[in-house]
């Protein structure tokens, strides 16, 4: 009886030294983790004081930025990985180069840009524009786009419009100008596009006069 007892005081005391020992290597690792979070709000510090910046959220650094101007706005991007992010998901208006060249770099510029609602494609008229797939493929990644400009995009066909417009029937306002699309693309625009408020046509090498002229209107496409 007394061996057992006394196996059962030693358990006891090892189980509570092992517990000690535990318990110490927990304190000593949230020590050093305090440390390691304190060395990073020093580096971080301007002028002594913390980086009150670096705890914004996200929504208060997109309210920043959407007050600063374009330059501005595209240096703080450069800053880090965090405000680039930001930056790229706050942006709603969006002007591009609508050369050829843009097509294989759409994935790329969308897929940071993906909460654009207000779009420019402008080229210019000595250069090849985008074509239809280029543009059935940015309104693949706009599919809340409320305004689409179009200047001088002479490779875009009725067949690009009607895929755009298919994508796309939030579309509120369409100005295009230098186009070389017709009637059909007009049509698919008006029928795919219930939201459309304000349209805006300049120069469009599509649309012919006369009698053989096809008419413009909802139905159109049909």
């Amino acid at each position: 009886m007394g061996q057992s007892v006394s196996t059962a005081k030693l358990t006891s005391r090892r189980d509570c030294n092992r517990s000690q020992r535990s318990k110490s290597k927990s304190t000593a690792l949230i020590g050093q983790m305090q440390a390691e979070e304190a060395e990073e709000v020093e580096r971080n510090s301007i002028d002594g004081l913390s980086d009150i910046i670096s705890v914004l959220p996200d929504e208060c650094m997109a309210c920043i930025f959407q007050s600063l101007t374009p330059g501005d706005r595209k240096r703080c991007s450069l800053v880090c990985r965090r405000w680039l992010r930001i930056e790229g998901q706050s942006r709603h208006r969006l002007s591009l180069n609508a050369q050829s060249d843009l097509h294989p770099l759409i994935p790329f510029i969308f897929s940071r840009f993906d909460a654009v609602t207000k779009l420019a494609l402008k080229c210019d008229r000595r250069s090849v524009s985008i074509g239809d797939e280029a543009l059935a493929q940015i309104s693949e990644h706009c599919r809340n786009l409320t305004r689409l400009k179009l200047r001088a995009c002479r490779d875009l066909t009725d067949a690009g419009m009607l895929a755009f417009a298919k994508n796309c029937k939030s579309l509120k306002k369409l100005s295009c100008g230098s186009c070389t699309f017709g009637a059909k693309g007009m049509n698919a625009v008006l029928d795919h596009c219930p939201a459309l408020e304000e349209l805006s046509v300049k120069r469009l090498r599509g649309i012919t006069d006369g009698a053989a002229a096809e008419p413009i209107g909802p139905g159109g496409d049909k």
